[in-house]
């Protein structure tokens, strides 16, 4: 909580801070949506209604992609064997794996639209794949849907505190 208001209170650096903090936490496995909806509700208060979420959902994204193209990486070269074991515990990664060989780009961002596949263990996963690093940065782009979606509500809050002054005028 206190990090986001000194990100309220310090605009432009905060943007950077909440960048740099989302990546670590997308690497150490904290789930970004209380993150996500939090920079919604933030940048949202610090900025005004369309620009703080467009400004949020800038920040998510750019965090998000950060934490998971450091996750495959590390995947891929310093914990190959811990991320082959994720993956064991995902049986349908196996399948995937074949898969992605020949679909790589089609299969990652229907990965990435999907709500229902954990993001932090798909970025480890993935680099015990066959999909190149290039491939996977550009299917980054299939989670913007989401991240837009979510980093919107995050402002709901002062939304509806503005709908309950707007009812006690009237």
């Amino acid at each position: 909580r206190r990090f986001l208001d000194w990100v309220q209170n310090n605009e432009y650096v905060g943007i950077l801070a909440f960048v740099l903090v989302y990546a670590i936490a997308t690497v150490f496995f904290v789930p970004g949506a209380v993150l996500t909806l939090g920079g919604g509700y933030v940048f949202g208060s610090a900025f005004g209604l369309g620009k703080g979420v467009l400004v949020a959902s800038l920040a998510v994204f750019a965090g998000a992609s950060g934490g998971a193209i450091a996750s495959f990486l590390l995947g891929r070269y310093l914990l190959r064997d811990y991320a082959s074991g994720l993956a064991d515990r995902y049986p349908i990664m196996k399948a995937l794996d074949a898969a992605i060989g020949r679909n790589s780009f089609k299969i990652f961002v229907l990965l990435r639209l999907s709500v229902n596949v954990p993001f932090n263990a798909l970025n480890y996963i993935s680099g015990a794949t066959a999909i190149g690093l290039g491939v996977y940065c550009v299917t980054l782009l299939g989670m913007c849907l989401v991240l837009c979606c979510t980093a919107s509500l995050g402002p709901l809050p002062v939304v509806l505190g503005m709908v309950s002054r707007i009812r006690a005028v009237q």
